[in-house]
């Protein structure tokens, strides 16, 4: 989840039942649900991380199950998470696939995510400048083995990168 200044906290969730669209679930400070924001209207994205890049500036990176060809979908808030840009998709390869996103604390951030369709690979990336550079190909393996659901925590200048590994 994400704090905020107010001691609320926001939570990034998504609805999968019928349809499929990311959500932003709203708490205050003695973690009670105030509200709901539907991140993006269209069907097809899914999967939230959000970064929070400001006071009431914040970047999501999602999951693309049909509105992005297939890449690391995008999108960002200015006002605190009431309201979301239309989710657009990154140059990053990822076919159907959770991604993971965290802050340095300097307004870099790094995307944890699949670059294949089989998700034997799992990459690192941050925006630079013209395009995203690769920090790390973590994992690479041929054959029927996966990596996946990444989860990724940035604290003092470590990440610390949690994924399913071989699908255990």
């Amino acid at each position: 989840g994400v704090l905020r200044a107010d001691g609320g906290f926001d939570l990034p969730a998504y609805h999968e039942l019928r349809r499929k669209f990311p959500e932003l679930l709203r708490f205050d400070a003695d973690g009670r649900l105030v509200d709901k924001v539907r991140m993006d209207p269209r069907h097809g994205s899914l999967q939230p991380a959000v970064v929070p890049l400001g006071d009431r500036h914040a970047v999501a990176f999602l999951r693309d199950r049909a509105i992005g060809g297939g890449r690391v979908l995008r999108q960002e808030t200015h006002d605190g998470g009431a309201t979301w840009t239309a989710a657009e998709p990154t140059p990053l390869p990822s076919p159907d696939a959770s991604v993971a996103a965290a802050g340095w604390g300097d307004g870099a951030v790094a995307v944890a995510y699949n670059p294949t369709y089989r998700r034997n690979e799992l990459v690192l990336a941050t925006p630079a400048a013209g395009g995203w550079k690769t920090l790390a190909v973590l994992e690479r393996q041929q054959g029927a083995v996966e990596f996946s659901y990444p989860t990724l925590v940035i604290n003092d200048g470590w990440a610390d990168l949690i994924y399913s590994w071989r699908r255990e």
